[in-house]
């Protein structure tokens, strides 16, 4: 938040020795709807832990270690906005994001009601889907500079799995004939609030900066979870937007109570991005 604050500051500031007002923002780009399409070369670090309801979770899974499973990915993902009044805003996006790899482990891995031995050969499968909707009110709309507070909830999916074909015992010790596999796929809403600053620093390009977050502490659900990005944009056309900047999502859930399992997850996706816009 400290952070945030000096990035408002330095905005304000910055007006003061800006160019005169434009038309529009910036310039003449029109903004009542906006949609784009992005790529982000993603660094992911996952953990996740899986235990029986009413049991012990086991131990933490890192899949990047323990499975080899890529730390870098490039993703698609898609933003727009709908400016319904001078002052109100809605905003959506998606991200969807999945990884499977297969990898000889070194040390048994406990995992929901298996336990996967050394020496197996075991396949991990990890999916995450981010759906975005909010409503943004502008409480500063000047020419250059639009701050407003945004009020939405992002429908989360996040799913881990592991397999293996030999090499698993089950909770008594057996181990079991033909391999098995054992997941959890958790979605629900999450709701965000958060602050976002729209700068145009010139007559064709525009600074946009936002921060989304969330806590809660409930009987089934204990976590966090945060969406930041900064990006900048050139119109070479009126309705035409290129756009290049960070996005990172975080997720800290230290527990979630499904119908069978106790999760608990870390997991960090961040990486540069780069946009086509088009508005209109």
């Amino acid at each position: 938040m400290r952070a945030l604050a000096i990035v408002i500051c330095a905005l304000l500031a910055c007006m003061s020795c800006a160019r005169p007002a434009w038309a529009g923002f910036p310039s003449d780009v029109p903004d009542r709807f906006q949609v784009q399409i992005g790529g982000t070369l993603t660094t992911v670090d996952t953990s996740v832990g899986l235990g029986l309801k009413g049991g012990r979770l086991g131990a933490t899974v890192v899949f990047e270690d323990a499975l080899d499973l890529p730390e870098s990915k490039t993703i698609w993902r898609a933003d727009g906005l709908w400016r319904f009044g001078d002052h109100h805003t809605l905003d959506f996006g998606y991200v969807d994001l999945d990884r499977e790899n297969s990898a000889e482990i070194a040390e048994d891995i406990q995992f929901g009601k298996y336990t996967f031995l050394a020496g197996s050969r075991v396949t991990g499968r990890l999916e995450s889907r981010f759906v975005y909707a909010a409503y943004r009110h502008d409480f500063l709309k000047l020419d250059q500079v639009r701050i407003g507070g945004t009020a939405g909830a992002s429908v989360m999916t996040l799913g881990a799995s592991l397999f293996a074909s030999v090499g698993i015992v089950d909770s008594t010790g057996t181990q079991l004939e033909g391999g098995g596999e054992v997941g959890e796929e958790i979605t629900f809403p999450v709701p965000l609030l958060g602050l976002r600053v729209d700068w145009a620093v010139s007559q064709r390009g525009a600074i946009e900066f936002y921060a989304r977050f969330f806590y809660l502490n409930t009987s089934t659900l204990r976590g966090g979870m945060s969406e930041n990005a900064f990006r900048y944009y050139y119109y070479p056309l009126r309705q035409l937007g290129l756009g290049i900047g960070f996005d990172k999502i975080s997720i800290n859930i230290p527990k979630f109570k499904s119908s069978d399992y106790v999760v608990r997850a870390n997991y960090t996706i961040q990486g540069l991005s780069a946009y086509v816009r088009y508005a209109f």
